[in-house]
């Protein structure tokens, strides 16, 4: 399942990240021949519009860089085509007004072999993004650029999304500081909107690696971004923004251990409140409404963390104050996912006042999102509200139990149909979950079907024997 838009209850980021593969940084040892790798690799220094100045790669080169004499090296039975050709230091076969410099024509020769891998299987993608990362080292530093280059990281993050890798996300993220260096002097707005795409390459990163130490920095970023604009800036860029930072923040502290996660959720809350004043006073926007969701599943997240009840219903009041902005036709996968997070925060309400009625209400949330998932046939989105449909029905369970153990003697009735409930929704919960496993085990998403496995084993063993 693709990174929801929307910020989501903690268990729902832990699930999502625990979705994305992990892989570490590969160490210079296990690089092959003529890969260029450093393991504290210093500042490059490059020369623009006469003036000198400093870029760091350490991403790329701890992913690794094809050497340049492997790339340029004469490729047989083939002819290497004008941008190599140019970007080793040949002349295009061309017209010479469309010739390119050997920086430009490398950076060129970066992207196109991205947009290969992108097309290849995973085994084969390492050495073709090596190749691209040679051809970015080799752009930046063979010209004396007269205005700023401009590497592929558009391509970059295409692959690091396709990919699920945060290595892709982290090498993106310093292209773009690469970009704000090269900004003109004193063209202060292209310096910050390439700073706040670093920010959120590093965002994708850090949620990929579970580390809080990237989105610690790319909050800071995003942070200097909103106080360099000031009041210079559209308001839904601001409320844009301010969900940028929060969920920065937000992963921070799903991922903290659990004594630091209250003071990154606090945080977070207090960069999403910050807006709430223009928000209110503006018209609604699709913005806006991803303010409200966002600061109502941190509120829940901390009423997680501080077992608070007034947490969770400022949360729920978010949720419910957000919903109307995603008008479904427009945004269909934002509403279902809305709706599905206000189910969620419904049901641990319930359960914790043993709510009935309201267990019912987040039921209905639940089945809405996934029907409105399967209209527009997301599948895998479709089968994890399932899942999370058979969680609030354990819950209903659960909170059925409890009222049935506290009544007296007399109300046998009452205790009956109790009970029968409880049944009810285990048994739905278990067919639901046994779908669920079945696309995930298909589609080998093996830490949702894990998920899956663990909730189905805690409802069989609450579901008394015949």
């Amino acid at each position: 399942m693709r990174a929801f838009l929307l910020v989501v209850t903690a268990a729902a980021v832990a699930l999502l990240v625990s979705q994305l593969a992990r892989r570490p940084f590969r160490s210079a040892e296990a690089l092959p021949a003529g890969t260029q790798n450093l393991e504290q690799p210093g500042p490059l220094r490059i020369r623009v519009g006469g003036r000198e100045r400093m870029v760091q790669l350490d991403a790329l080169l701890r992913y690794g860089a094809t050497a340049e004499n492997i790339l340029c090296r004469p490729q047989d039975g083939t002819t290497p085509d004008d941008w190599r050709r140019v970007a080793c230091g040949g002349k295009a076969e061309q017209d010479e007004d469309d010739a390119q410099s050997r920086g430009d024509a490398a950076m060129l020769e970066a992207a196109s072999i991205l947009r290969q891998a992108e097309k290849r299987p995973l085994a084969e993608r390492e050495r073709l993004v090596r190749d691209a990362n040679g051809f970015v080292l080799l752009a930046l530093r063979s010209d004396a650029f007269e205005t700023r280059p401009v590497p592929p990281v558009h391509v970059y993050e295409d692959l690091a999304d396709q990919s699920d890798d945060g290595r892709l996300h982290d090498i993106a993220s310093e292209l773009w500081l690469v970009t704000a260096a090269f900004c003109p002097d004193g063209e202060r707005q292209c310096r910050l909107s390439n700073l706040r795409q670093s920010g959120r390459s590093l965002v994708n990163a850090g949620r990929w690696f579970n580390d809080t130490v990237r989105l610690r920095l790319a909050a800071e970023r995003l942070r200097e971004v909103l106080r360099e604009q000031g009041n210079d800036i559209d308001p839904d860029e601001r409320f844009s923004l301010a969900n940028d930072i929060g969920n920065a923040f937000s992963y921070a502290s799903a991922f903290a251990p659990a004594g630091e996660r209250l003071p990154l959720i606090d945080q977070a809350i207090a960069a999403y409140e910050a807006e709430l004043a223009q928000a209110e006073a503006k018209a609604p926007s699709f913005d806006s409404g991803r303010l409200w969701q966002n600061v109502g599943a941190a509120y829940f997240d901390r009423g997680a963390i501080s077992n608070s009840k007034k947490d969770f219903e400022r949360g729920i009041a978010f949720y419910e104050k957000s919903l109307p902005l995603f008008d479904r036709s427009r945004f269909r996968q934002s509403w279902a996912r809305a709706k599905s997070n206000l189910g969620a925060a419904r049901s641990r309400m319930a359960l914790a006042e043993n709510d009935l009625a309201l267990h019912d209400a987040a039921l209905r949330d639940q089945e809405d999102s996934i029907a409105a998932f399967e209209e527009g046939q997301e599948k895998l989105d479709a089968d994890y509200g399932r899942y999370r449909l058979a969680k609030s029905l354990d819950a209903k369970a659960r909170s059925a139990d409890a009222l049935a153990r506290q009544l007296g003697d007399g109300e046998e009735g009452r205790r009956a149909d109790l009970e029968k409930t409880a049944r009810l929704c285990r048994a739905e919960a278990l067919k639901l979950l046994e779908r669920a496993g079945e696309a995930f085990r298909r589609s080998g998403s093996r830490d949702y079907l894990a998920w899956v496995e663990r909730l189905t084993t805690e409802i069989r063993s609450a579901t008394p024997g015949p």
